[in-house]
């Protein structure tokens, strides 16, 4: 009982000499709590906005306005009392003065801990208590019991990860404390060790992605952020605050929460065998100075290589990246060595050290300069591989950020299939890329041993068949094409495009569910209409997700040859967005030849742009570059007959070419472009109407008297 009352005395003796720390906390947290729900309440209340707005933008402010304005608070606040909490120990008076005083050393640091704790907690969940009680009478007037509980859980939610996050600051504050003997010596190391793996992530990143063509980053960011606790409590905020609570939330928590513990202990332990006159020198351990530097200096002497070599680009490149690899690894080692030692002789105290992190930076940056390690050519032998998993963005219906999923899901066992990919891909590297011919595939080996290796390879038209093979397969088509029915759970969004025109529209549960089997039907029937593009795209179905705070997008291409998919879609009550096009109800095809001309241009050159625009090639054929119903003149483009260059456009009229072109013409342009398919070019119909329509034909498609045609513009 005695020493627990002895504890509390000095817990109050202690926060009577930081009653400054207190009242900036209570300054901070009131401003950034009551006062900023205070003014949103009153946003609320002077707009007009729909109940279900307004209790989203209550919702909003318990996750991203109090992580945002709570945290300019926490993390200052961590750092000013782990800094002031303990300043005592970087100066020598003030060390033995409180050693000297009668409690154990132990009793001395419990005592500051806890009070740097409860001068940021206590005006903390004051403030937050005050703004969860105007909240909550509000949120309860609007949607009763359940939108107050909804906005309870967010708000203890957002009080947990601020917590968090402040222990995670302070402890690292306390560790760089404790190794220091001076405050800036502590900012120093503070710096270093806060930022230090991330930093040598982030370099390696770089390295890999400027000097590996085949280098595919996937990574989980949580794992590589934890072990840099300062960057660690940003993307704890920032995960919180932009997205729903989830599986990978609630890990990113547990590993912050372990690192938070961790750090604490070290801090601990770094106090107790602290020396006292330790006080106004510098770094106290010469194996953590010792790491700090040569870190520090080889990141720097990478950092020097890089930046010569981005800025000379002849033969003398690879000297001058040397050159700046030694002068930035030397420098920021020397500057360190001065900065630790608190010695402006010691720039070169540690010769044989800072002779060591200089020839690791040169070896780093000549191995993944000249790929030492075979990287780009690694080819591990048939028996070796056991599964595969690929993924192009082009050759797929949705974006990018599918493509992780895709990959971790997808399994394709056939050894001979896969080995003849690797072998065509790694003979690739290197290579010369042919312009529009060459794409890359993000690729996941899986060997017999378990290991699984990433990278994105090259691959041309050259490889097609070995490709195809691939891409056809069920395992790839499912993965990238097909939507399952766990996908459309999390389906937010239909819509349709067709001629330039788009609608978002209601579509019943059973209708949407038979329009994605029939796709998936389509697709898996005949998957060259889609991989290749085969045949008229008579309209294009988008389907918007929503799942664990993040958006996602599929495109659905209906193909002419795709019946059951459109016949949903006809059943579904979308017949206008699927038939096709009547000759009757076109006025005119507008061809544009797509490139600026000058007026004395000859025919020739005029039909050689045709081609290259149309993707038609000169089939030798002495078709005349006449005909009646070719109407096109400078003043029908753009622009008028004054200007020196214009953008000529064919008119087809006549009604057996229209409806000739309408057999070639598709009324959207496809999803994706990729090696297997050529692009597309946007073309007008003139309705009966007056209506202008986008249209397009893909590369090949349009007849070549057509092409012939231009000469006579």
């Amino acid at each position: 009982m005695t020493s627990r009352r002895l504890f509390v005395n000095a817990m109050g003796e202690d926060l009577r000499h930081k009653i400054w720390m207190a009242a900036l906390f209570v300054l901070g947290n009131f401003l950034a709590l009551p006062v900023a729900w205070l003014m949103m309440r009153n946003n609320l209340e002077s707009s007009e906005s729909l109940i279900l707005e307004k209790l989203y933008h209550v919702f909003d402010f318990f996750t991203v306005y109090v992580i945002v304005f709570g945290g300019m608070t926490a993390l200052p606040g961590a750092l000013i009392t782990g800094l002031a909490g303990f300043r005592f120990v970087f100066h020598k008076r003030m060390v033995d003065l409180y050693h000297s005083l009668p409690v154990k050393r132990s009793t001395l640091y419990g005592v500051c801990y806890v009070d740097g704790i409860l001068l940021w907690f206590v005006p903390f969940v004051v403030c937050m208590l005050s703004a969860c009680a105007m909240g909550g009478s509000f949120v309860y007037s609007l949607g009763g019991i359940q939108a107050l509980g909804h906005m309870l859980q967010k708000a203890l939610l957002s009080f947990l990860v601020l917590t968090l996050a402040y222990l995670l600051v302070y402890h690292m504050v306390l560790v760089a404390v404790m190794l220091s003997g001076n405050a800036l010596n502590a900012l120093v190391s503070l710096s270093l060790l806060g930022f230090g793996a991330v930093s040598v992530y982030g370099m390696a990143l770089l390295f890999f992605s400027v000097y590996m063509e085949t280098f595919l980053q996937n990574s989980h960011m949580e794992l590589v952020g934890t072990a840099s606790p300062l960057f660690s409590v940003f993307y704890l905020l920032y995960s919180w605050g932009t997205a729903d609570i989830g599986e990978g939330f609630w890990k990113l928590v547990l590993l912050n929460g372990g690192v938070t513990v961790l750090l604490g202990l070290w801090a601990w332990l770094l106090y107790r065998r602290r020396a006292s006159d330790l006080a106004e020198q510098g770094l106290g351990s010469r194996w953590m100075s010792a790491l700090l530097r040569g870190g520090a200096g080889i990141l720097a002497g990478m950092c020097g290589w890089q930046l010569m070599i981005m800025t000379t680009v002849d033969a003398t490149a690879l000297g001058w990246g040397i050159f700046g690899a030694v002068l930035a690894a030397v420098v920021v080692f020397g500057v360190l060595d001065v900065v630790f030692c608190m010695e402006f002789r010691a720039f070169f105290a540690h010769k044989f050290q800072m002779g060591i992190a200089v020839a690791v930076t040169l070896l780093c940056c000549l191995a993944f300069y000249g790929d030492w390690l075979g990287y780009d050519s690694y080819l591990p032998s048939r028996d070796q591989v056991a599964e595969l998993a690929l993924y192009d963005v082009e050759l797929s219906n949705r974006s990018q950020q599918w493509a992780e999923a895709a990959m971790e899901n997808m399994s394709i066992r056939d050894r001979e299939k896969i080995h003849a990919y690797l072998e065509a891909a790694v003979a690739r590297t290197g290579m010369y890329p042919k312009e529009y011919e060459e794409e890359y595939v993000q690729t996941k080996v899986t060997l017999e041993n378990g290991r699984s290796y990433y990278r994105s390879y090259p691959v041309t038209r050259e490889e097609k068949e070995v490709l195809w093979e691939l891409f056809t397969s069920r395992e790839y088509l499912e993965q990238a094409y097909c939507i399952s029915e766990e996908m459309l759970k999390f389906c937010i969004e239909f819509s349709l495009g067709r001629m330039g025109r788009h609608t978002s529209t209601d579509v019943k549960w059973e209708d949407l569910l038979r329009i994605v089997r029939a796709y998936n039907e389509d697709v898996l029937g005949d998957p060259q209409m889609v991989l290749e593009g085969r045949g008229r795209l008579l309209t294009q179905v988008r389907l918007s997700f929503w799942q664990k705070g993040k958006g996602y997008t599929a495109y659905l291409d209906v193909y002419e040859g795709m019946s059951r998919t459109a016949e949903a879609l006809r059943q579904a009550g979308f017949r206008d967005w699927v038939d096709v096009e009547e000759e009757a109800q076109v006025q005119a095809v507008l061809l544009p030849l797509g490139y600026s001309v000058g007026v004395s241009a000859t025919p020739e050159e005029m039909i050689e742009l045709a081609r290259r625009r149309y993707g038609v090639p000169d089939s030798a054929s002495n078709l005349s570059a006449s005909g009646q119903d070719a109407v096109g003149s400078w003043e029908q483009a753009e622009g008028n007959s004054n200007q020196e260059e214009k953008l000529p456009v064919m008119y087809v009229t006549d009604r057996g070419e229209v409806e000739e072109l309408l057999k070639v013409i598709s009324y959207m342009s496809p999803y994706g472009s990729s090696i297997f398919q050529g692009g597309c070019e946007g073309i007008e119909i003139l309705g009966t109407d007056g209506e202008s329509h986008t249209c397009y034909i893909l590369e090949g498609m349009l007849p070549e008297k057509f092409v012939v045609r231009f000469g006579d513009l």
